[in-house]
């Protein structure tokens, strides 16, 4: 899913200025750039064009930054959460790339290996592996913690990818990738406003996973319509 051509809506008319203009590669645009990121994290929405633009200044600023690490961190950690998009690896390619030479060469390299780490899981539809490998390590909530509400950013994301590839999940499957209790589970499926029956929940009809009867085409030649016409005139 393409995310760079689309202009969100709650872009500031500031920082689309900025974006259209010389000015998207001028260091001292990078505080600005930087409230805005932190902004998308509290408002649980991600500009990948107005991140990338902040990621590149970023790699050629010659003052000290003190929030550099973390401004990074979390711009890949609101594209994690929007894993469905390919936000992750257009960021990830704006970084040097020794962030995922290992051993890691510092802690910058050291978070977003285990951020790398977790999308490849996400990417991967391996989601109780996700939160597994989540949970286990303190690490993985700190370094995404300013993004406001970021499991269920996640929950959001794997609903979407199960809601455009099926019909009907598993009851037990689809808790388990959602990783929730019975009880937060019950009440989820019921918000989505999904049918459960039985052992199965059953997702509404839509563009994407509706099935799509199959289309035949024949060549038929000039030949062919002449002499059918001929006999029916017979």
């Amino acid at each position: 899913m393409d995310t760079l051509s689309k202009k969100p809506e709650q872009r500031p008319e500031e920082i689309t200025a900025i974006l259209s203009s010389l000015d998207r590669y001028n260091p001292e645009k990078i505080s600005i750039l930087q409230e805005y990121a932190t902004t998308q994290c509290a408002d649980q929405h991600s500009d990948i064009e107005a991140n990338l633009a902040l990621l590149k200044l970023l790699q050629f600023q010659q003052q000290p930054n003190p929030n550099k690490e973390d401004i990074i961190c979390n711009i890949l950690s609101m594209a994690l959460a929007n894993f469905l998009t390919s936000d992750f690896t257009t960021a990830l390619h704006v970084l040097p790339s020794y962030v995922l030479d290992s051993p890691a060469a510092d802690t910058l390299a050291e978070s977003i290996q285990k951020l790398f780490h977790l999308y490849t899981l996400l990417d991967g539809c391996r989601f109780p592996e996700f939160w597994a490998v989540y949970e286990r390590d303190d690490a993985h909530a700190d370094i995404t913690a300013d993004v406001a509400d970021f499991e269920n950013l996640v929950r959001i994301s794997i609903t979407r990818a199960v809601d455009i590839s099926s019909q009907a999940i598993h009851k037990d499957v689809f808790r388990s990738w959602l990783n929730l209790s019975d009880n937060k589970f019950a009440d989820y499926v019921k918000e989505l406003g999904w049918k459960v029956e039985g052992e199965t929940v059953v997702v509404p009809p839509n563009k994407e996973n509706e099935a799509k009867p199959a289309t035949t085409t024949e060549s038929i030649k000039i030949e062919q319509i002449s002499r059918l016409l001929k006999r029916t005139n017979e």
